[in-house]
């Protein structure tokens, strides 16, 4: 019998790895990483984040990176957990985001949204969602050489119905 390391059947995790590894960073770089994955969703569960991030998570701690996990985290949650993580990085780090669980794209930006949010309308998610931007501007503040960010967000929109009944015009307004 063959056995196989599940961390590498999924796809997502064996680029990560292979992009990883042809990172060649400064000797004096630390590698730090924020994992987050939410799935105990009240419209739309999902059964594989919890899992994708813990399976990130070792992954990444055999590739040299300190890294925090955050499961199922609210809005308040997320982001500490992503501030927290903006401090923890210094010039020449390398810095790396990953996350796992339902994100929308309203007005051109995107969202990961947390957990414990009862979304009614699209124009809440703006105001209860966390933007991916404040990950994306935490890591550029600091300068790094190399920042990595991963979202490995669901193809299912458990808002399906807000979004089809409004216009674009109305989505960005």
């Amino acid at each position: 019998m063959i056995k196989t390391n599940s961390l590498y059947k999924s796809p997502i995790i064996f680029l990560l790895v292979f992009l990883i590894l042809s990172i060649a960073p400064p000797a004096f770089s630390q590698r730090l990483a924020l994992v987050i994955g939410n799935a105990d969703y009240s419209a739309g569960p999902l059964s594989n984040p919890v899992n994708d991030a813990k399976d990130m998570k070792g992954v990444l701690k055999k590739l040299g990176f300190s890294v925090t996990i955050a499961l199922n985290g609210n809005r308040k949650e997320m982001r500490k957990a992503i501030r927290l993580f903006g401090r923890s990085l210094e010039k020449g780090d390398v810095g790396l985001f990953y996350y796992a669980g339902h994100a929308v794209e309203v007005g051109g930006k995107n969202y990961l949204i947390p957990i414990g949010e009862d979304i009614q309308r699209v124009d809440e998610i703006v105001s209860v969602g966390v933007a991916i931007d404040e990950v994306i501007n935490k890591m550029k503040s600091v300068r790094n050489e190399t920042n990595l960010v991963f979202l490995d967000a669901c193809r299912d929109n458990p808002y399906g119905e807000l979004f089809e009944n409004m216009t674009l015009r109305d989505k960005r307004s």
